[in-house]
């Protein structure tokens, strides 16, 4: 879905009634910064799904239904400033 968008800075995604992510969804996004997956319906990410955004800054994931979240998830995140869980 985001093939080629190797410039894409910030991707809002919320109120989408999003329940799943392919674990290759934002493997093209090498410059993301911000991604807001906020007021969905995810109940869990597998942790490939995140990988490759060594820029991401800030992340949210707020009022899904989470259970919990593998630490795995974040292992790449190295610039991560900002992470909302707020609301699971």
């Amino acid at each position: 879905a985001f093939e080629g968008l190797f410039k894409l800075n910030k991707l809002l995604l919320y109120k989408n009634q999003i329940d799943e992510l392919s674990p290759v969804l934002f493997v093209d996004l090498k410059s993301l910064k911000e991604l807001d997956l906020s007021d969905n319906l995810l109940v869990s990410i597998e942790p490939e799904t995140l990988k490759g955004l060594i820029h991401l800054e800030s992340l949210d994931l707020s009022s899904n239904q989470f259970d919990s979240i593998d630490s795995k998830l974040f292992k790449d995140l190295n610039s991560l400033i900002e992470l909302d869980y707020s609301d699971n």
